[in-house]
């Protein structure tokens, strides 16, 4: 998550795109209960998170323990966007992650704010309704004011839950396509993003559902708030985003994370991580962060640190928050099938 000052401006120009894709049928308000799929395979998903997993993956992507990337052992150090080797072993790992769980990925090239980057992208084909697009995101790189930049909570946290749902998701067959977005650039504007969701749009997808992760690991105060940041009530897609919240608090409410996670919907427009790029694009978007209130909440006080580390974690209030990220997922893009078994696939030389 980038600065506060960063962007404070407000998207007036979203409202033509989203009603342009209510027009062409694309209801949002209706996406969080369109899924047609039992609870014991949401259930299942969700059994499937587990601590120890987590948090092997947040420490090699935090430089906490070496990571295997094409075929060799290499310690990232720091994903700062402008780091070279560092935040390239760093989208590799990603890639070669999604590539051997089964899931279609590839880079995604973007030169926006005076840096050239590239995202991370994986995606599960839609057996129905595969023109609909549910994104998954999170930010792969960090920043640090001070010394490097490990990143854990900011966004490590939210990368692993996005590669940990695209594994646990990735036997299975659904409605619509989902896609795993990986963004580099964030730190220093949005920047990945931004030319992902200008893109996206000037192609005309037709996404309908996207699921941000940013911050997703810390808690100190024993109050589990999980805060689902939407646009603000009078805009024009305020009912899209907050059907994806409900979703989320749906999951907590009827699928075992009842009092383990208190989500709170924001409409406040934050302009603060990628899912600002969406909203200035028309399409609709939440953005689920730990407790992050400036005023009143549980702000980690790590950020942009070289202290943000895995040690820092509240591993069990992360653990549900990634179960709950699972099962959103699940019922946004609506299970069609379950699968037999897992088959992982060795890394391909590229």
């Amino acid at each position: 998550m980038p600065h506060r000052t960063i962007r404070r401006w407000i998207c007036w120009f979203g409202t033509t795109l989203f009603a342009s894709l209510i027009l062409a049928g694309c209801s949002l308000p209706a996406i969080a209960w369109q899924a047609e799929t039992s609870d014991s395979a949401i259930l299942g998903m969700m059994a499937q998170v587990e601590t120890t997993t987590l948090i092997d993956r947040v420490n090699q992507l935090a430089g906490e323990t070496p990571a295997q990337i094409g075929g060799e052992s290499y310690t990232i150090t720091t994903r700062d966007t402008g780091s070279g080797l560092p935040i390239a072993k760093a989208t590799q790992f990603a890639y070669e992650f999604l590539e051997t769980r089964g899931v279609a990925a590839s880079y995604h090239y973007w030169n926006e704010c005076d840096i050239e980057n590239r995202n991370v992208v994986g995606e599960i084909t839609g057996v129905e309704r595969p023109e609909e697009i549910v994104l998954v995101t999170a930010h792969l790189d960090s920043i640090s004011t001070s010394g490097l930049a490990p990143g854990a909570d900011d966004d490590a946290s939210g990368s692993v839950g996005v590669l940990t749902i695209a594994e646990i998701l990735a036997p299975y067959q659904f409605q619509r396509t989902l896609r795993f977005v990986l963004f580099t650039g964030e730190e220093q504007g949005l920047c990945g993003s931004d030319v992902y969701a200008r893109q996206a749009a000037a192609s005309n997808l037709n996404i309908v559902a996207v699921f941000n992760m940013d911050m997703i690991a810390w808690d100190s105060d024993a109050e589990p708030i999980v805060r689902l940041h939407t646009r603000q009530t009078n805009d024009a897609g305020y009912a899209a985003d907050l059907a994806i919240a409900n979703t989320f608090i749906r999951v907590v409410e009827e699928y075992g994370l009842k009092g383990a996670l208190t989500p709170i919907v924001a409409p406040d427009a934050l302009d603060m991580s990628d899912t600002y790029s969406f909203w200035d694009n028309g399409y609709p978007a939440i953005l689920a962060i730990e407790d992050d209130d400036d005023d009143a909440g549980d702000f980690n006080p790590y950020y942009h640190t070289s202290a943000d580390r895995v040690s820092e974690f509240n591993t069990t209030y992360y653990t549900n928050f990634v179960k709950a990220a699972v099962g959103t997922t699940a019922l946004l893009a609506g299970v069609v099938h379950t699968p037999k078994a897992k088959l992982y696939l060795p890394a391909m030389s590229r």
